[in-house]
């Protein structure tokens, strides 16, 4: 009696599981991307195979194809909800993540206005000092100048006395 067989249906692109004693079936010809659509709708893809070579009847076959194809679908029905369960997951982790972030973002931009605002006033007071340092820089400058503007002006007048001196020497000779 005819029996039937329930396989894994083979990877995208390969030709069919061979079997022991049975004649290679001819694969059932898709496109590419029929075979990759169909193959993503379920996680446990089979296929059925012709009639093997046991001892099963019709009835016994047809049970347990019944029974695999109830297996497959519960296997996909249930690898769907872990799927949303997943996502589920996923999607909360992110929200989560991107609420923390979002807290994070806030709190180093309050640091850093807060950090920027004693940067602001540690540069005024390094101004200050600066003008104070600077001014009394100025001054020392101008009180040596002006010692130097005396000192200058007494050696200018003695060269002066000097080469007059010199003129009327050598004018009455």
């Amino acid at each position: 009696m005819p029996g039937w067989s329930v396989e894994p249906e083979s990877p995208v692109g390969s030709a069919p599981a061979a079997r022991r004693g049975s004649s290679p079936r001819p694969a059932r010809i898709r496109s590419a991307s029929q075979r990759l659509r169909y193959s993503a709708r379920r996680a446990y893809a089979y296929r059925v195979a012709g009639p093997c070579e046991g001892s099963l009847d019709a009835g016994h076959g047809q049970a347990l194809f019944q029974l695999a194809t109830e297996l497959v679908e519960w296997f996909n029905a249930v690898d769907a909800t872990y799927r949303s369960d997943v996502r589920a997951i996923a999607d909360a982790q992110s929200a989560r993540i991107d609420a923390q972030m979002g807290q994070l973002r806030a709190e180093l931009r309050q640091e850093i206005g807060g950090l920027g605002a004693d940067l602001r006033q540690e540069i005024g007071e390094l101004r200050a000092e600066m003008r104070a340092g600077f001014t009394r820089a100025d001054e020392r400058l101008n009180g040596r100048m002006e010692g130097l503007k005396a000192e200058l002006l007494r050696w200018m007048f003695l060269f002066w006395v000097g080469s007059m001196g010199t003129i009327i020497a050598i004018l009455k000779l």
